[in-house]
């Protein structure tokens, strides 16, 4: 497949052009650069020549990077197991698949992925695709963590796959990424002080860790977090301590006691969830958490079978949803710590 020229920008219309990593018409050089300076894999798909026009740029940061990306060919792009970023995938035009769990995720400007460390990444982009890229290290997260609800090693840190740029969080974040890669492309000013790009960085990491559901999100809003509604405390209260229970809304109501519709509005704008949903959500977390602390003689049944779920199938299904990655894949994890 040759490269479509419809799509081959100039030399200075793309996002980040003073920052320019690789601007070629081969696909070896582009691998070249993609493996060399971002440890990913890159791969043309389908029969085509080594005809690309593919541009890529890079603004690196004190504890994160923004890219920018666009092949000019159908293309598959991985990124290893082994990695110590997350990374917040931004499309601006074209087609842009994931394949992080079994089931492909369409990426588009209104709801894309953010994937995390311990998770094997894989994306298939179109040849008119063009991408924003978020590379968020580890260390940076763990120590607004750390800030926000104590001592940790947080190795387990993984947050929700989608997330939706059209309302709340989402929406902020994308604006304000646009906006500083729109600021960068001019060679503005702040990028050079430490100071304020550490601020823009900091902002970014503090709000996906209060914004964006992961596994210590619970932690965050009891110990240290948002002022929640007394009623929405108490049902979270005892949801994350009798979990493995079958609560209805009823009992929730009751323990809350305010009217159902109260209870449901409080709960959407304190975590984003329903009740109901927040208590599968944290039965799910409380799964994971203990297949990697598991004993060796416990299997995955034995734990989900105690924090409510009984249908395997439909955990295993679901579990990959919301993880990336099987339930057995967590346990074998743990067991080669």
């Amino acid at each position: 497949m040759v490269a479509d020229p419809r799509h081959k920008p100039a030399p200075s219309d793309h996002p980040l052009g003073p920052f320019e990593v690789c601007r070629s018409q081969s696909l070896e050089e582009v691998r070249a650069v993609m493996r060399d300076r971002f440890g990913f894999g890159f791969e043309p798909l389908g029969a085509q020549d080594d005809g690309t026009d593919a541009a890529i740029s890079c603004l690196d940061l004190p504890g994160m990077s923004v890219h920018y990306a666009h092949y000019g060919a159908d293309v598959e792009v991985t990124t290893p197991v082994r990695r110590d970023n997350y990374m917040v995938l931004m499309p601006i035009a074209g087609q842009v698949v994931s394949f992080a769990t079994r089931t492909p995720e369409p990426c588009t400007a209104r709801c894309s992925v953010v994937s995390s460390p311990g998770l094997a990444g894989r994306t298939r982009s179109n040849s008119r695709a063009r991408r924003i890229n978020l590379s968020i290290r580890r260390e940076l997260l763990v120590r607004h963590l750390v800030d926000l609800v104590g001592e940790g090693a947080y190795d387990d840190l993984v947050f929700e796959r989608a997330i939706d740029y059209t309302t709340g969080f989402g929406r902020s974040l994308r604006s304000l990424a646009f906006w500083a890669v729109r600021e960068a492309s001019r060679n503005a000013e702040w990028l050079s002080d430490p100071h304020t790009a550490r601020a823009f960085q900091d902002w970014i990491a503090i709000g996906l860790l209060r914004f964006q559901h992961h596994t210590y999100s619970e932690r965050l809003v009891h110990d240290h977090g948002f002022v929640a509604p007394r009623d929405v405390k108490r049902v979270a209260e005892y949801i994350l301590a009798n979990a493995e229970r079958p609560i209805g809304l009823a009992e929730m109501v009751a323990i809350a006691g305010v009217p159902a519709r109260t209870l449901r509005k409080h709960f959407r704008d304190v975590y984003g969830l329903p009740p109901t949903a927040y208590l599968r959500k944290v039965r799910f977390e409380q799964v994971r958490a203990a297949l990697l602390h598991a004993a060796p003689h416990e299997t995955v049944t034995d734990i989900a079978w105690r924090r409510g779920f009984r249908h395997m199938g439909r955990f295993a299904g679901d579990y990959l949803r919301l993880f990336g990655e099987k339930p057995s894949e967590t346990r074998r994890r743990a067991q080669g710590r």
